[in-house]
């Protein structure tokens, strides 16, 4: 009688403990759509601020094609030229410089402290199983390489959306929205 007890204990716990990590990976997948809307509302801020010197720029009488080419690469009034990436910008010019390397590593270093952070969760969660007395092994396992397939996805996508981004950032400027 008190073995059986102690199987219907272990195997809620055991549930238990599946539903909160699913809640955990619920929530991480939650995070990152935030942390993608708020790098879309980012990049949006920075494309407002780009179209407003621009505006102040172009209303200014000393205008020349020179300047013109000087501007980002994403903005609408570039001509196209590889200047842009041969000449080095003055912050007294008004251009907005991008510095697509740190904002890469930074989102890489992100990605991977979320990555560490999912990690531990999972340990700690591993750890509780055990110590419930629960053999999990064989599952334990399978949800590893799903954890990894996943982990691998998910970076994939985030290589390719930044691939993409980059893109079309160095296409020159777009009518029109942007997709991803």
């Amino acid at each position: 009688m008190q073995l059986r007890e102690l199987k219907e204990d272990s195997r809620r716990t055991e549930l238990e403990l599946l539903q909160e990590l699913d809640m955990l990976h619920d929530k991480n997948s939650v995070m990152s759509n935030l942390l993608d809307i708020i790098n879309e509302r980012a990049e949006a801020a920075e494309e407002e601020l780009e179209r407003r010197v621009q505006e102040t720029t172009t209303h200014s009488p000393a205008r020349s094609a020179s300047n013109v080419s000087q501007v980002s690469a994403l903005s609408d009034t570039s001509m196209g030229s590889d200047e842009v990436f041969l000449t080095a910008h003055s912050a007294k010019e008004g251009v907005i410089t991008r510095d697509w390397e740190g904002k890469l590593k930074v989102r890489i270093e992100s990605l991977e402290r979320l990555l560490a952070e999912e990690r531990q969760k999972v340990s700690m969660m591993e750890r509780k199983l055990l110590l419930a007395g629960i053999d999990t092994t064989a599952p334990s396992v399978s949800d590893d390489v799903k954890l990894r397939m996943r982990e691998k996805e998910m970076l994939q996508e985030e290589v390719r959306v930044t691939w993409l981004s980059l893109m079309l950032s160095f296409s020159g400027p777009r009518k029109g929205k942007r997709r991803y």
